[in-house]
């Protein structure tokens, strides 16, 4: 099978080719990994899929094709559950990335030790383990849309409140603030549009070509640099949420606004 990481193994006339590097831990098949285009189950991982792979030394994330899933039975599993959003199910040797709180300044310190050295320590201290997980990361990203930001805030706009027609998208709002800055966008991002007034409706209809043809955050989102990901992340707000909620109905929009905050530096947590 291998061995660990620092094992010394006396060999002659032999090759070893998996001798080291396999202490990697395992998780539950239902645990999910962030691929290309969205989170995942791990038991429906399938050959070619890329996965966002996290650096700790540089804090950087890449997407990477793993060398090798391995499928296996495993006779004791930890969960760790937090009420701040945590919820994994790991091996007692897999490895968790995070930092500890020392001194009474809390200051941050890098480590990376095993789930069952992890729950020791909870265990040991009266008050608990003194950790935090990272739940942030940033991209290296090496698309991009091709979108202006006053282009994206109008898409996100379409993506909440407006309905395709034909090429053309029809946004209706009642808030006047809504009213107001759908105006605006249009405007900063020189879209032609035609603007009315339904007193019967007590709505305000606008009518114009959106950036994108297609309303949501589909497959092409995920080509957005880091730039227009704090564009979406500052705008998505504005329409489909409430200060720092958002709401969807759509699992395919709730993984892209997740992957948008923590790309950009801010811990998000998924409800259903």
């Amino acid at each position: 099978k291998g061995a660990t990481v620092g094992s010394v193994i006396a060999t002659k006339g032999a090759i070893c080719p998996a001798a080291v590097g396999v202490d990697i831990g395992c998780v539950s098949g239902d645990t999910e990994y962030l691929g290309e285009y969205g989170w995942r189950r791990i038991d429906e991982y399938t050959d070619g899929d890329r996965i966002w792979e996290y650096d700790a030394e540089t804090r950087v994330a890449v997407l990477s094709l793993p060398t090798n899933f391995i499928a296996k039975p495993y006779s004791r599993l930890l969960h760790f559950h937090t009420k701040y959003g945590i919820d994994q199910v790991i091996s007692e040797d897999h490895r968790v990335f995070g930092y500890r709180l020392v001194g009474r300044a809390r200051k941050r310190h890098q480590v990376v030790i095993t789930a069952e050295q992890l729950r020791d320590e909870h265990r040991r201290l009266k008050m608990g383990a003194k950790f935090l997980f990272e739940t942030t990361f940033t991209p290296n990203i090496k698309t991009q849309l091709g979108l202006s930001a006053d282009a994206i805030r109008v898409q996100v706009m379409t993506n909440a409140d407006g309905s395709m027609d034909g090429d053309k998208a029809v946004a209706k709002f009642r808030k006047q603030r809504k009213i107001d800055r759908a105006r605006i966008l249009l405007q900063n991002a020189g879209i032609a549009f035609t603007e009315r007034r339904s007193e019967r409706e007590d709505v305000t209809r606008f009518r114009f070509v959106p950036p994108m043809p297609t309303k949501g955050f589909g497959r092409e989102w995920w080509k957005a640099s880091l730039r227009e990901l704090e564009v979406v992340a500052d705008e998505v707000f504005r329409w489909d949420g409430h200060q720092n909620v958002f709401f969807t109905r759509k699992r395919e929009d709730a993984d892209f606004i997740q992957y948008a905050i923590a790309a950009t530096g801010r811990r998000s947590v998924m409800r259903v």
